[in-house]
């Protein structure tokens, strides 16, 4: 709860360094936060977020789903930086974070990469379950194999009612 409240009291920093839009989740959602942004001229698409007996809406879900996309360009940037030099967890505070320029693609660049690569996540994540099955095969055959239990024929039957 430290690192959030921190997070809060420092945002209104970033907000005031000169940005046109932030991007951030809904610890940084707020009546001061929006003020700020609205004071400054800077674009608001801090996440929405649900409360007690209010879930979001399914407009809201998909304006937050929109937001994600942009920001996980972002962070992953971010991500790879820190991995490159060994850090587990990415630490940085806004001041730092207000100096950085990122130059986000055109939706329609972003729709041809996800097009692109929408056919390779699809044949990894197939690749995934095979290989889990594969495996799963393997667990219960080889054992019975070595101890005798049963003969190749027999394996190739069993195999033949697992697939």
């Amino acid at each position: 709860m430290a690192g959030r409240s921190h997070r809060l009291r420092s945002s209104p920093r970033f907000i005031a360094s000169g940005g046109s839009q932030l991007w951030a989740d809904n610890a940084y959602r707020s009546a001061e936060t929006g003020a700020t942004l609205k004071a400054n001229g800077t674009r608001n698409h801090i996440h929405e977020r649900a409360y007690r007996n209010m879930p979001l809406t399914e407009e809201q879900k998909k304006r937050n789903t929109k937001k994600s996309r942009v920001r996980a360009r972002v962070e992953h940037v971010f991500g790879f930086q820190g991995g490159a030099m060994g850090a587990k967890r990415i630490r940085t505070n806004w001041k730092t974070m207000s100096g950085y320029r990122f130059c986000l693609p055109a939706a329609t660049s972003v729709q041809v990469f996800q097009n692109t690569i929408a056919p390779m996540l699809e044949r990894i994540t197939a690749n995934i379950h095979e290989s889990r099955s594969l495996a799963a095969l393997r667990d219960t055959l080889l054992p019975r194999l070595i101890s005798g239990e049963i003969r190749v024929p027999d394996a190739e039957k069993a195999v033949e009612a697992f697939a």
